[in-house]
């Protein structure tokens, strides 16, 4: 749950992250931000903003091709 606004103080934050997770060729990162902006005595305006990128997990770009209809399929049938 976000926090209220508060309506006597500015503040603002900002914060990143990035991790790694095995076997991807990317890493993952993601930041966040919040600003608390007071406008009058009764009134003030909180955002809050944040973005994810995640690399995944699967690295195996030939596991599937498109089939006669344009939908993945196994690349090996006989396998999957």
């Amino acid at each position: 749950m976000q926090n209220a606004p508060d309506l006597h103080d500015f503040d603002a934050r900002a914060e990143t992250g990035v991790s790694d997770t095995a076997h991807t060729h990317t890493v993952n990162w993601d930041v966040n931000g919040m600003l608390n902006l007071p406008i009058a005595e009764s009134l003030a305006l909180r955002l809050n903003a944040g973005y994810t990128e995640e690399a995944g997990f699967i690295n195996q770009p030939q596991l599937y091709v498109l089939g006669s209809t344009g939908a993945p399929a196994p690349r090996n049938p006989a396998t999957s």
